[in-house]
């Protein structure tokens, strides 16, 4: 009789231990996914916020940088219609240039040179016999805005600096609204790699890849010199030829998986898109090891 109250007791105690094994089982799992998916929203949420300031810093910098050169040649637009004489247009763009960071600064007639036009440059290049501003690119982007906005070239590479370069134009109207000629500033882009520098060694906490892309997709900054202006981004990195002005324009895209995240931006009113991507399995991996803990501790005394 001894012996089987004896198992009984056993088996309602098997039974009791089993009964409360399971439901704690259930909510230490449910309660530690909660906490792992909260604190997950939470995460991708600031990383989100951290990129977008990032983005927002690089782009302020930019901005600065190329501000005082396309002054320059807004400052000539406006002056230009009043000035015929090539000595008086020659002061009027050493003038200009002083609120730019002394680049060349430099006018162009519609009236062919062949035919009496006007060509002044701030640092005295004496263009060729047979060379006509009307065949350069920054002259034809200019004149073929059709809201006679102002335009960047693409990127190049200078031959004699060796400097990563873009040319600002506009072009300048009379009162009539009529084209009268175009402003060109050389830019010289050299600080763009400092830029991305400061960003990802001062405020960035979040690390990763960060770049600087033209309207193709083509690195403008890279630690592999050889890369600018003829690497695709997009193409190195997901396998496709990618125009980013023609599929992005001027919104913002931001994505952020359990595995990655990837932010792309334009810079101000520039062609110009800074990129940032990292690992989040890195950011998440300490993470995921606290709350694998704090399972192993809520069973623990689960069972105390």
């Amino acid at each position: 009789m001894a012996k089987k109250t004896e198992n009984e007791n056993k088996k309602n105690t098997k039974r009791l231990f089993w009964g409360s094994f399971f439901p704690m089982v259930i909510l230490i799992i449910g309660a530690c996914t909660c906490l792992y998916l909260i604190s997950m929203f939470i995460i991708k949420q600031a990383v989100r916020l951290q990129i977008s300031l990032l983005q927002e810093q690089v782009t302020s910098k930019v901005v600065s940088m190329v501000y005082p050169d396309v002054l320059s040649v807004e400052n000539l637009v406006n002056v230009a219609p009043s000035v015929s004489e090539p000595e008086m247009m020659k002061s009027v763009l050493d003038v200009v240039a002083k609120s730019g960071k002394g680049n060349d600064v430099y006018f162009a007639s519609v009236t062919p040179l062949s035919k009496g036009g006007l060509f002044v440059d701030r640092l005295n290049w004496v263009p060729p016999k047979d060379w006509e501003p009307s065949g350069r690119v920054w002259f034809q982007a200019a004149m073929n805005e059709p809201n006679h906005n102002g335009v960047y070239t693409d990127p190049y590479i200078d031959q004699i600096t060796g400097n990563l370069c873009v040319t600002y134009s506009k072009a300048a109207l009379n009162s009539k609204g009529e084209v009268i000629g175009v402003a060109g500033v050389d830019i010289i882009l050299s600080s763009l790699d400092d830029i991305i520098e400061s960003i990802s060694s001062d405020t960035d906490t979040i690390k990763g890849e960060r770049y600087i892309l033209d309207s193709r997709g083509n690195y403008m900054t890279n630690p592999d010199a050889s890369k600018i202006s003829t690497v695709n981004y997009f193409k190195e990195k997901m396998g496709n030829d990618t125009d980013v002005a023609a599929s992005l324009g001027s919104v913002p895209i931001f994505t952020v998986t359990d595995t990655i995240y990837y932010g792309v931006s334009k810079i101000g009113d520039t062609p110009w898109y800074v990129v940032m991507s990292g690992s989040m399995t890195e950011l998440t991996s300490g993470f995921k090891r606290t709350v694998f803990i704090i399972e192993i501790i809520m069973f623990a005394f689960g069972f105390i």
